[in-house]
């Protein structure tokens, strides 16, 4: 992806700083570990938290629901530790160092709210 393939009226947003990029959990795709190997979709990362946390059981279950099931059995910082180990050697794609490249007015994302957060 080059400057030229972004739409001309977001490319101009971009260009003036007005744009903000909003990376969701895709935000990793594309990128490649050392041998070749790419990043985890949501159900590879479902199924890698329940081999190593639920005994390999509870596949069919939804990813959020895993991670939940996996935290209450472990413990939050565990399953965070374990997800960085698993996307920290991954190296990113071409297009994400392009990204970095953009001026843009803002870069968020966002955090699944615990229940004592509200």
């Amino acid at each position: 992806m080059e400057f030229n393939d972004i739409p001309p009226s977001i490319a101009v947003s971009i260009s003036k700083g007005d744009a903000v990029l909003f990376l969701g959990a895709g935000a990793s795709y594309g990128s490649t570990g050392k041998i070749g190997e790419s990043t985890l979709n949501g159900n590879q990362l479902r199924d890698a938290i329940c081999d190593e946390f639920l005994g390999g059981d509870l596949k069919m279950l939804p990813l959020a629901q895993v991670a939940e099931l996996a935290k209450n059995d472990s413990s939050q910082e565990n399953i965070e530790i374990f997800i960085s180990s698993l996307f920290e050697p991954l190296y990113p794609a071409e297009f994400h160092s392009i990204m970095s490249s953009f001026r843009w007015h803002a870069i968020v994302t966002v955090r699944r709210q615990n229940k004592r957060d509200f």
